[in-house]
């Protein structure tokens, strides 16, 4: 692991501890810029190794590989921080982050990155609500083919957060920060879930409606090896009391 990505998680951790609220625009600016120059190798992931895995048919046991493989970094009750791997041509289904900021850097391949923002009825800030997820209008954002060299990508609660990714002619692979995680508490709500969906219909050019779906079947991962260096064991010591 390099001193670039041990920088890039402390500054995640002070930019999503929710003690330094009054600093996160220039905090999460500051951790877009430190993103941008992100590699796989920073990381210390056998990217070589792990695109074998997922390129064959079948494993050792003769079970078909999962289209989509997981290596976790980092949790704790602010964020989640980990890497997705994903095959060839392989498209992760369109899903959405509730009341989530998000930053995606892109490793490896390339990845088309297609993104919506839903549409409200008025300015005032909304209240997510996991019962009022059908039809849902949203904008057809640009769509994004992007590569190692491009830039970190960040989605908020009100802008991109319904987003599907796609490896391109070849195995791609993205860092991805998530804050707060999957599965910590939504307020009112209980437990924050991902959620999927379809495009339903379009509206006009450049808006649309999701319907919500349940988990495709062709959306499962697997859990890919990674060595973690001292500096995050020793992370998940101080944090395992907070979560």
């Amino acid at each position: 692991m390099s001193q670039l990505f041990t920088k890039i998680v402390k500054e995640a951790l002070k930019t999503f501890d929710r003690s330094n609220l009054a600093a996160f625009t220039s905090n999460l600016a500051n951790l877009k810029e430190l993103t941008n120059d992100l590699s796989i190798e920073d990381i210390g992931i056998n990217f070589q190794l792990l695109k074998e895995q997922i390129s064959r048919t079948c494993d050792e046991n003769d079970c078909p590989t999962s289209p989509c493989t997981y290596v976790h970094i980092f949790q704790n009750d602010f964020l989640s921080l980990s890497v997705f791997i994903l095959k060839k041509d392989y498209q992760m289904p369109l899903h959405d982050h509730p009341m989530m900021h998000g930053l995606l850097k892109p490793l490896c391949g390339q990845l088309l990155i297609q993104s919506f923002t839903r549409e409200y009825e008025n300015d005032t800030v909304p209240v997510y609500n996991p019962n009022d997820l059908d039809d849902i209008p949203v904008i057809v954002e640009k769509p994004m083919i992007v590569n190692e060299k491009s830039e970190s990508i960040i989605l908020t609660p009100m802008e991109r957060n319904f987003h599907e990714i796609k490896a391109l002619g070849e195995v791609g692979a993205f860092f991805d920060i998530l804050s707060p995680p999957y599965e910590s508490e939504l307020p009112e709500y209980g437990t924050r879930a991902c959620t999927f969906f379809k495009k339903k219909s379009l509206v006009y050019p450049g808006k649309m409606f999701l319907e919500i779906i349940p988990a495709p079947s062709s959306y499962h991962c697997n859990q890919g090896e990674y060595a973690r260096p001292q500096f995050l064991v020793d992370l998940d010591r101080q944090h395992s009391g907070r979560l």
